[in-house]
């Protein structure tokens, strides 16, 4: 942004500015929102603290013990739910420093685990996953056929009929080309290259004679 502006600007001022802003008041947050963030992958973690009514986070942490999250909630009472993740620091953090909050499972957790525990499942019992006998396969239901109509639907029976006009009067379409429409413009594309084809021909037929008759 400071390229498009034309002003030169380093990145030490530009944090320098940015940390100089007055902080606002986080006030009081009744639905708490509390994850864990890497400073460093593998090594250091924090907590980010944030209003779930308005999706802002009004707070880190350096860290993310139990101790320090049921610490933050002392300091800034008044959280009725407490949304989490499903390890245990947060709610023993939650449980010690707002005991009356309800602790909810956010969704994102709660689809990763499901995923994670699906797909143990399915690596537990892959061997049972095979294709069954004819004469054992269920038969499926049909899908209703008696649903709204749509412009695809439309173009598509319309096609239907097309093709099968062609086809029988000895004019099948090509396989490549589901919808037909090669077939229903073979006929115009016939014309153009047989017409190209004679013109380019008349014209290479004048050029030839034209070279031959250069040197006389």
């Amino acid at each position: 942004m400071t390229r498009l502006l034309a002003v030169g600007v380093s990145g030490t001022t530009l944090l320098r500015l940015v940390r100089a802003l007055p902080v606002p008041e986080i006030g009081t947050v009744t639905v708490v929102g509390v994850d864990d963030f890497a400073f460093r992958k593998g090594r250091d973690y924090g907590s980010i603290i944030v209003d779930m009514h308005t999706g802002r986070p009004v707070d880190l942490l350096p860290d993310r013990p139990a101790d320090s999250f049921a610490a933050w909630l002392r300091a800034h009472p008044g959280a009725e739910v407490v949304c989490r993740d499903r390890a245990s620091g947060y709610a023993e953090g939650a449980r010690l420093g707002a005991p009356d909050a309800i602790q909810v499972a956010d969704r994102f957790h709660l689809l990763y685990n499901l995923t994670q525990a699906v797909d143990r499942v399915v690596r537990a019992h892959r061997t049972c996953l095979k294709d069954q006998p004819d004469a054992e396969a269920v038969a499926q239901p049909r899908p209703p056929t008696d649903g709204r109509q749509g412009r695809r639907t439309e173009m598509t029976r319309r096609r239907h009929t097309e093709i099968h006009t062609l086809h029988d009067g000895g004019r099948p379409p090509r396989a490549h080309d589901p919808g037909g429409q090669c077939a229903l413009t073979a006929e115009a594309g016939a014309s153009s290259a047989s017409a190209w084809s004679t013109s380019a021909t008349s014209s290479s037929t004048s050029v030839t004679r034209t070279r031959r008759r250069a040197p006389a």
